[in-house]
């Protein structure tokens, strides 16, 4: 994937979800369906936010 070509991502909903599925160790009572769903939750934030750092960089460089 190209990174110019991804959606521009605001600052304003990056933070919301962020703030909605924040980076957190699992509960011992989670059952392991739960751990996953959760981790698949976070990696597509995670996927995000370096995207939007990525963004952020071009539009410094250019």
């Amino acid at each position: 994937m190209h990174d110019e070509s991804f959606p521009f991502i605001p600052k304003v909903l990056l933070d919301e979800l962020n703030e909605r599925y924040p980076e957190r160790s699992p509960e011992l009572e989670w059952s392991d369906r739960e751990i996953w769903l959760r981790a698949g939750e976070r990696r597509v934030i995670r996927f995000l936010n370096e995207m939007f750092k990525r963004q952020n960089e071009n539009i410094l460089e250019n």
